[in-house]
């Protein structure tokens, strides 16, 4: 929801002062509703390297193509105006209502990942291994291939192999510095489309920590060998992102909405999107379910399948994904 700036006498006072209710038009109110699709689509080169037999080192290229629709639809409140429909309108037939869209895409290098892994402990049976990856902010944030932020995740790493059964576990800590793109975080429309001249038709978070959280990272899984060339797996990818903005549904009351003397009569908003003034933890679970194929030697098809497990912060669709590796 969108108050009228104080417009009158013309020129005068802060651009960016609430209206002061006087004339009456000043008292309307601009509702609009955001929706967004993003589509991302990624495709990695990466490649390992065993230093020892002990120790090896890895790193990932991502390629990453971002696709953005965004919607909104918009409505004028004439909760001071009344019937003076010319007064506010998104055209010169007196609409209340409109509908705006646009949308964009990108593509390009997301962000580079190198990793560094020592077993310092295994038997016949099981084993144990500690990791560090760092993450560079090589994809551009303001178009949505990168998080604007440098990582450093420092885990431990167990697995086992029991029959057919390998179990495996891993527990972790990521280190973030830097923010994400204002931006590509903000949605505001055009104000020359509207007649609506001195109100902003879209979002912009500004109350929002841009700052990209730190994690606790966790994953449990198991692998089943299935067949002599076939491995199926199950995994379920935890992130506890920390202290991150929360935002909430809630009623907003806007005082002196109705025409004539003031005091006037209030106007309650229902549902609002608004910004908790608390910060949290997000908890948020992923499975994934896959299998690797043996294609010959020691060329491996890999395919999995990842969807969400929580109702958490955004989720995205079941996601399929394919993968090659070639052992030399």
């Amino acid at each position: 929801m969108r108050e009228h700036n104080n417009c009158c006498p013309a020129g005068a006072g802060n651009p960016t002062e609430l209206t002061d209710f006087n004339p009456e038009f000043e008292r309307d109110l601009l509702r609009s509703s955001l929706t967004a699709t993003i589509d991302t689509k990624t495709t990695a080169f990466f490649a390992n390297y065993g230093v020892t037999d002990r120790f090896d080192i890895g790193v990932a290229v991502p390629i990453v193509h971002v696709n953005v629709d965004a919607r909104v639809d918009a409505e004028i409140l004439r909760t001071g105006s009344g019937a003076t429909n010319l007064t506010h309108s998104f055209n010169s037939a007196g609409a209340n209502t409109a509908s705006f869209s646009d949308s964009g895409s990108a593509t390009g290098l997301g962000d580079i990942l190198l990793r560094a892994k020592y077993n310092f402990y295994r038997t016949g049976r099981s084993a144990f291994a500690g990791a560090l990856d760092l993450r560079f902010p090589s994809g551009d944030k303001d178009n949505l291939l990168g998080t604007g932020a440098t990582q450093a995740k420092l885990f431990v790493v167990g697995s086992g192999e029991y029959g057919r059964f390998s179990p495996h576990v891993n527990f972790g800590y990521t280190f973030s510095h830097g923010e994400t793109s204002e931006e590509a975080t903000s949605f505001d429309l055009d104000p020359t489309r509207f007649r609506l001249d001195t109100i902003p038709g879209g979002f912009t978070p500004r109350d929002v920590n841009l700052k990209v959280p730190n994690e606790v990272n966790y994953t449990i899984g198991v692998s089943v060998g299935a067949a002599p060339r076939v491995t199926l797996g199950f995994d379920v990818y935890g992130r506890a992102i920390r202290d991150v903005p929360r935002f909430t549904l809630e009623n907003t009351t806007y005082r002196n909405r109705g025409p004539g003397p003031l005091p006037s009569a209030s106007f309650t908003a229902q549902n609002e999107f608004s910004v908790e003034s608390r910060q949290g933890n997000l908890n948020l679970l992923l499975g994934v379910v896959g299998g690797k194929i043996n294609l010959g030697g020691t060329f491996l098809l890999n395919l999995a399948l990842l969807f969400p497990m929580s109702n958490s912060g955004l989720k995205p669709k079941p996601t399929p994904s394919i993968g090659f590796d070639y052992v030399f």
